[in-house]
This record gives C-alpha cells, sequence and structure tokens, in this order.
C-alpha cells in the first residue's frame, strides 16, 4: 500500500510523464528487492493495461475462480482479495498521462507484432575442400534471433543468419532509426508544452 502511494505521489509531481519516466519512478519505488525486474514489469503493466473501471471487474473475477475450491480460497481469501482491490485503487487512478500512455500503447501494439525478445549468437561455419578432408575457410556469422507475438496472439519466431557487412547495414539503419526517434521525442516535447496554454 505504501509503495503504491509513493508511486502515485512521484506521478503527481511529475510534469510530463512517459512510459520511461514511469518505469523509472516505479523502479525507484520498487527499491531494491528480489525479484525487482519482475515486481516492476507486473506494475508496469497493471498501471499501463487496466482502465479504473475494470478493477472491479478483474477482482471479482478473481473471487469467483478462488470460490471453486478450498484450496484456491485457502490462498485467496477474502482479506487478500479486499487487500489487492484496496491496492489496485491506489495504483490505477484516472491520470492523463497513464491514459495517454495506454493508447499510445494499444496503438503501437494495434499496428505491429509485439517483440518479447531478441538474441544474437556469433559463429563460424567451417568451408571443407571437395574431398572433405580438410577445412579450407571459415565463414564467420551472425544469427539473429527474434521472439515475437503476432497480432493472432501466437507466440512465434525468426531466425536471420547475417554476415559481418549486413550486420554493419542493420546498425547503420538501427542508429538511423534511434536519431529521428529523438527528433520526433523532440518534436513531441514542443508541441506538448505549446498546447498547455502557456504559448500566446
Amino acid at each position: 500500500a505504501d509503495t503504491c502511494d509513493r508511486i502515485n505521489a512521484a506521478l503527481e509531481q511529475a510534469v510530463e510523464a512517459d512510459s520511461t519516466e514511469l518505469e523509472t519512478i516505479v523502479t525507484n519505488e520498487v527499491g531494491d528487492i528480489e525479484s525487482s525486474k519482475v515486481v516492476v514489469a507486473g506494475v508496469l503493466n497493471t498501471m499501463i493495461n487496466t482502465p479504473p473501471e475494470r478493477i472491479e471487474l478483474i477482482v471479482q473475477k478473481v473471487r469467483e475462480w478462488a470460490d471453486v475450491s478450498k484450496q484456491r480460497k485457502s490462498v485467496l481469501d477474502d482479506d487478500w482479495l479486499k487487500l489487492v482491490e484496496m491496492n489496485l485503487k491506489r495504483l490505477i487512478v484516472d491520470r492523463e498521462s497513464v491514459t495517454i500512455m495506454r493508447k499510445a500503447d494499444r496503438l503501437a501494439r494495434d499496428v505491429g507484432n509485439e517483440l518479447q525478445s531478441l538474441k544474437v549468437i556469433c559463429d563460424m561455419r567451417p568451408v571443407f575442400d571437395e574431398a572433405h578432408s580438410k577445412v579450407q575457410s571459415f565463414v564467420r556469422l551472425a544469427n539473429l534471433r527474434l521472439i515475437y507475438v503476432s497480432q493472432d496472439g501466437t507466440r512465434r519466431n525468426c531466425e536471420l543468419a547475417l554476415t559481418e557487412s549486413e550486420l554493419r547495414v542493420l546498425r547503420t539503419e538501427v542508429d538511423d532509426a534511434l536519431q529521428r526517434m529523438q527528433v520526433m521525442a523532440e518534436t513531441q516535447s514542443r508541441l506538448t508544452s505549446h498546447g498547455d496554454g502557456t504559448n500566446e
């Protein structure tokens, strides 16, 4: 409960809280505890993806699930559910900045697949002579593996074998995209500040 209140207080003081600042706030308030990354990810997911008006429905669904058996009820008793509902109402409030983040996240996922993980594994593949008795050379490759969730909710993966020159092309494209994102962020900041009534 105290952590939820501290997160809310920090958000109240933030002038313009975007997703990055929200993550920083939550990380600072959760503190250095065991599995803190998992806790932060869960809090962020809850804040961005749960509208305030759905809290009671969510708690009701959990209560119905717990009522199915005594074993479930022993873990998710009424006192625990009341505490969960109270903390959710502290954490999820009708705040404009979070509502905007929620809309932005939904918009981003409506038009593309969601990346879950990315990994690059480098290896060398031998080139043998025709008799396969001697290694004549090696081919250096970087295997890029992407795991993503498609629009229909299916978890899929894609693997690409990239040469060093192709990796350099990819790095150039990524650097260019990051530069454009920075320009867009600066433009967004200017437009937001001009739209708050401070301009003449």
